[in-house]
């Protein structure tokens, strides 16, 4: 067992009449406690009297036990899976089965008492359920903090009388398919936040979290931007702020500073806030922290922004131009390859070390000649930067988008593409596997009938591995067909009943 170090840990004893809470994450710990909503799960269910809540990972099929109590699976009364990956999608499966518990709810049906009830949220899931619908008991359509306190107030008015969980953000596969509406906070200020945030002070390097020992600041919640082909900002609507009055006590409160040296921006477009500026002043120039935040929009920086941003010991510029001008502007990315090489230049002016470029390429009605831009913007930026890194991703049409009913390239047109910019760009590169992309999009874009290859998959190994996703290609290629290569009718959407208050 791996012995870890951590702050903020919650240990509880048992007693007759408490409920244990696992929460779960379908990947390893490193990337689970870099998620804020797991830290958020694990903060909120601990305010609840009469509940013990602990916390299970993904590092293989044999170590999925709780970490405070080393606790199987099997004996929690609700396990909450929060997921934010499609492909993760066949680790929850493996923890099911690593643990005993029957996979597919109609097994479970008769011995209801006997085992956990089963519970997910996360974006994906908000976007389109039914993948994994035949798995689960319940799937949550809504934010943690609106949505967790009223699960809990039915589990113990109803128990594991699932039928009987009627609210507006509840989703009972069990029932068919109905309208359900997203349920989300109106106000961050007003909410709950995780202040006692679990990080590992000693641990073994694998278990390093992603950002490091760092504090998760939530600054804001969607982005007033949406861009067509990103999800995330679809089920995060509405745009809302965190006050720097509210952050400033998020941080004064949850921040032991001899511990944690260095904050993580959490924000779909963190430049966006009102306050962008004032916060890290407070956070890099008042407190001395380290910061972190996501990739830059080009459009939403300035000279006094690189220069805080170089105060904070960043060497990488991260931006994401993600095409063409063109097709830039037809995803609501509005702006020009000349503003991409201005603030470019300035970010090296200013002291950045290296530019790192996302572009995506099969997009809805690309050309070769918007390949070819590509290679322009990045021998530009060769031009600006002698350090330049390149990561291209085959796009991934997602449920509740813009682009929903956008059929996806072939594997063979993708490769094509693919092959022809590895050969023209000369840059480090780094590609992310298109068999893997069509997998996601099958899992994204999918029904009900999808979750027996999400469960051939978990028999067969590794969800991250080509060779296991090409077998899987070899042997459900109509499917492929059906949900990720041809074009989708609107009414026709296996995810139509889910309301997400688009804009």
């Amino acid at each position: 067992m791996v012995i870890l170090e951590e702050i903020n840990v919650v240990k509880r004893k048992f007693r007759k009449g408490i409920t244990r809470i696992g929460i779960c994450y379908p990947s390893k710990y490193s990337v689970a406690h870099s998620s804020l909503s797991f830290q958020l799960l694990y903060n909120l269910i601990n305010e609840f009297d009469n509940v013990i809540c602990e916390r299970i990972v993904f590092e293989n099929e044999n170590s999925c036990k709780s970490i405070e109590s080393g606790l199987d699976l099997k004996d929690f009364d609700i396990l909450i899976f929060t997921i934010h990956y499609e492909l993760d999608y066949v680790n929850f499966v493996k923890m099911l089965e690593s643990s005993g518990i029957p996979v597919f709810r109609r097994d479970r049906r008769e011995f209801r008492s006997k085992y956990p009830l089963i519970v997910v949220g996360g974006p994906c899931i908000i976007a389109n359920p039914e993948p994994i619908a035949d798995f689960i008991d319940l799937a949550i359509i809504g934010e943690i903090e609106v949505t967790i306190p009223k699960l809990i107030e039915f589990w113990f008015g109803y128990g594991k009388e699932i039928e009987k969980y009627q609210h507006k953000s509840f989703y009972i596969p069990e029932i068919g398919k109905y309208e359900i509406k997203k349920l989300y906070v109106k106000n961050l200020d007003d909410t709950y936040y995780p202040i006692r945030q679990i990080i590992p002070i000693k641990c073994p390097n694998e278990y390093e979290p992603v950002f490091g020992k760092s504090f998760l600041l939530e600054i804001m919640r969607g982005c007033p931007h949406m861009c067509k082909f990103c999800m995330e900002c679809y089920v995060s609507y509405p745009t809302r702020y965190r006050s720097f009055v509210k952050i400033k006590e998020i941080i004064e409160k949850g921040v032991e500073k001899d511990l944690i040296g260095k904050i993580t921006l959490i924000g779909l477009s963190v430049t966006d806030h009102p306050y962008f500026k004032e916060i890290m002043n407070y956070l890099v120039n008042e407190l001395n922290f380290e910061v972190s935040i996501p990739s830059i929009r080009a459009d939403r920086v300035n000279d006094e922004i690189l220069e805080i941003l170089v105060q904070t010991g960043q060497k990488v510029f991260t931006i994401a131009p993600e095409s063409s001008e063109r097709i830039r502007y037809e995803l609501n990315k509005k702006f020009t390859n000349d503003k991409l090489f201005d603030i470019c230049s300035k970010a090296i002016e200013k002291g950045f070390e290296y530019v790192k470029l996302y572009f995506m390429i099969g997009l809805p009605n690309e050309t070769i000649d918007d390949l070819n831009e590509i290679i322009q913007i990045v021998n530009k930026i060769k031009q600006i930067c002698k350090k330049v890194y390149v990561s291209i991703n085959p796009w991934i049409p997602k449920a509740q988008t813009p682009l929903e009913t956008y059929p996806m390239l072939n594997l063979d047109e993708l490769n094509k593409r693919l092959r022809y910019l590895n050969k023209k760009l000369n840059v480090r590169l780094t590609i992310y596997d298109p068999i893997l992309a069509i997998s996601q999009a099958l899992l994204s874009l999918g029904d009900r009938d999808v979750s027996k290859i999400i469960y051939e998959c978990s028999k067969i190994g590794n969800p991250l591995s080509k060779s296991i996703w090409k077998k899987i290609l070899q042997m459900y290629y109509d499917y492929y067909k059906k949900y990720v290569f041809t074009e989708r009718e609107i009414d026709r959407l296996p995810w139509k009943h889910i309301n997400i208050k688009k804009p």
